[in-house]
């Protein structure tokens, strides 16, 4: 049970009258409140609070300092009667007390972010002490709000958990996560008659002032605690909606009622990703009373302050307006709702090309791949995805490269394939790079290819990119067939003649980018071998099986030389085979001896069972100690990989030899 709905049942439990003659000494009333407060009588509290109707404002101050700290999760637990007994006497005051006095002495009471019940208790009391005010507020809104919004703050983040698939699921589990289900809500239905009064235009300057505020704290929310969260949502499943689904629901609807455009919001200044609206500065400025900035030392000062602010005498229209800039994170987390859940689309404009808002939305892509939590990754890879599959292909032009947010959402994908704990998302990472060479065109393609080979250090990530390079040169081979088949062999003439190539500016012509100089280009950076013989193959055996692989097929495929991969062979011979060869002969020997001396050690082992341990350093970081047993597969593991690697270069040799002995 939420602890929400602990509060609204422990409602429930009503006690009955209990006649109490009326004190009236002051003094001698709230001494015996206290002690009912100390008993936890809830009887004898209703009675000398409720019933007898405490007419005296002045009380209202000093016993809701009394009856607050009382809301606590363990009150509410035990003692459900005394807990609501405690509520009702607070609603009593908020409601029939001094308002600026009761926003003062309610704020004080949250602001210790001591315990959540207390918290959520509170809200309907702060709540109707601030509808009481003059519809011209001045700062007291902003004042329990940006309250109430420290509380949510100050809730840690979830732990970053390796949950994949079903097991998403148990994230609503978490202590964290339940706090947040229960704060946000109780928070967002406090906002809800301010809401209603300020609408997305905001009629004066009074309205426009907290319609600002309330957007500000509602954006804060999304960065805290909602990037957080799972907020996905499948209706053709027809599976129930999580409460975190619920939430943000809820939270993009009340965001409708202040903000008119969400595409102004989060597009404006596309160049950075950043956008602006405009705040107020609520610390550390002068009042529209006159009163002078006050000193934090100056405790009677700030409380003089703090009055002015919740009486309404500073008006929100006379401050400094300044312009607060929009957090990347909030930005980001309201256009994953907008655009890929679909939340508040009344609010998007559908005006925008697919490329232009597939720009617009890269700088708050990369905010959420570049994030710890994985929620806030699947975000981001999502937010990406959306806009790639609604593109066909070729859709994007080489000057694409030219937006500086391009090559850093690049880089923020291959670490999301190289380090994310979680399979689900390595994959879809390895899938939304692969469909983002598919949209550009040829041209843009080949010089993404050769960024990424000339930079990425990733044996893994270059072997993707020989793949991608090796299905381009597929495609383009399909279509000079089809071309000789509705035109004889003219297409094939003309690619042959050396100075009949089609305009440079043809983008989209496969042949131009994967053919000839520019395939030797990057066959060039994906042959290049990092210390030549001495180097790594282990390491590097995902990138040596992939470029082999394109080789062969080149030699297999192109008997025509289209591609003028037989001109390159001596170039491969030289650079690449030759030093392969050397390699893999030198480093099959060293693993076969590595293999020989661990069979020896285990025949002069003195004792069965027993088991040498051994230690492996990646990088620097030394590894957790490995068994007799794993050393062991690791050699065969290592021997098995050079063994595939022999077999396919010395069948890429024989192809070629055979094809030189015809030719």
């Amino acid at each position: 049970m939420s602890l929400l709905q602990q509060i609204q049942d422990a409602a429930c439990e009503m006690e009955t009258d209990l006649a109490i003659p009326p004190v009236e000494d002051k003094e001698e009333l709230l001494g015996r409140i206290a002690e009912s407060v100390t008993a936890k009588d809830s009887r004898t509290l209703q009675a000398y609070v409720l019933e007898q109707r405490l007419p005296d404002p002045e009380q209202f101050w000093e016993l809701t300092t009394l009856l607050a700290p009382c809301l606590t999760t363990e009150n509410l637990e035990e003692m459900p009667r005394f807990f609501t007994t405690v509520r009702r006497c607070l609603t009593h005051f908020s409601r029939h007390g001094k308002p600026k006095e009761m926003v003062l002495a309610l704020l004080e009471q949250i602001e210790g972010f001591q315990d959540d019940a207390l918290f959520i208790t509170l809200l309907p009391c702060l709540q109707n002490a601030l509808l009481q005010l003059p519809v011209k507020r001045g700062r007291s809104l902003e004042l329990a709000l940006d309250t109430l919004g420290d509380h949510v703050k100050g809730i840690p983040a979830p732990q970053n958990w390796n949950l994949e698939g079903e097991e998403t699921k148990l994230l609503e589990s978490d202590e964290t996560v339940r706090r947040f289900l229960n704060v946000v809500p109780a928070f967002l239905d406090f906002m809800q008659p301010f809401l209603k009064g300020v609408g997305p235009e905001g009629d004066g300057k009074g309205w426009q002032w907290e319609r600002r505020v309330l957007r500000k704290h509602l954006l804060q929310l999304l960065e805290h605690p909602l990037v957080f969260l799972d907020l996905r949502y499948n209706s053709k499943e027809n599976s129930p909606k999580t409460y975190s689904r619920e939430i943000a629901e809820t939270l993009v609807q009340c965001l409708t009622q202040v903000e008119g455009n969400f595409y102004g919001l989060l597009v404006q200044n596309p160049a950075d990703g950043k956008t602006t609206y405009s705040g107020l500065k609520g610390k550390d400025k002068k009042s529209s009373s006159g009163k002078a900035e006050v000193e934090d030392t100056d405790m009677e000062a700030e409380n003089a302050e703090n009055e002015l602010k919740a009486s309404g005498a500073a008006q929100g229209e006379d401050s400094e307006e300044v312009q607060e800039e929009l957090s990347q994170l909030s930005g980001a987390t309201l256009a994953y709702l907008v655009q890929v859940e679909w939340l508040g689309q009344e609010r998007w404009p559908k005006t925008h090309s697919v490329p232009h808002l597939f720009h617009a939305n890269l700088p708050y892509a990369h905010t959420l791949l570049t994030n710890v939590a994985h929620t806030a990754v699947y975000k981001g890879l999502s937010l990406l995805s959306f806009y790639l599959d609604l593109m066909e292909d070729l859709a994007l032009d080489v000057d694409t490269l030219d937006d500086d947010n391009v090559m850093p959402v690049v880089n923020a994908i291959i670490i999301v394939m190289r380090f994310c704990p979680i399979r689900q998302l390595r994959f879809s990472g390895l899938e939304v790079f692969k469909i983002f060479f598919a949209k550009l065109d040829c041209k843009g393609c080949h010089q993404l290819m050769r960024s990424v080979l000339a930079s990425c250090e990733h044996a893994g990530v270059r072997g993707v990119v020989v793949g991608l390079i090796k299905n381009n040169i597929d495609t383009a081979l399909r279509t000079l067939d089809v071309e000789k088949t509705h035109c004889g062999n003219k297409a094939g003439a003309a690619l042959k003649s050396s100075g009949e190539e089609k305009p440079v500016d043809d983008r989209n012509n496969r042949s131009l980018y994967f053919f000839k100089d520019k395939l030797k280009q990057l066959l060039q950076l994906a042959i290049k071998l990092p210390e030549g013989a001495a180097t790594d193959l282990l390491e590097q055996s995902d990138l040596i099986m992939a470029t082999l692989n394109l080789l062969r097929y080149l030699v297999l495929r192109d008997s025509d030389n289209h591609t003028a991969v037989w001109d390159m062979l001596p170039l491969l011979e030289k650079e690449y085979f030759s030093a392969l060869r050397t390699g893999l002969d030198m480093s099959e020997g060293h693993y076969k001896l590595e293999l020989d001396n661990l069979n020896k050690q285990a025949a002069r082992r003195p004792r069965k069972g027993e088991d040498i341990a051994a230690t492996v350093s990646v990088a620097g970081t030394q590894l957790p100690p490995m068994t007799e047993d794993q050393r062991l597969n690791v050699m065969h593991s290592a021997l098995t990989t050079f063994d595939m690697m022999k077999c396919v270069l010395a069948r890429l040799s024989e192809i070629i030899d055979q094809k030189k002995n015809k030719a």
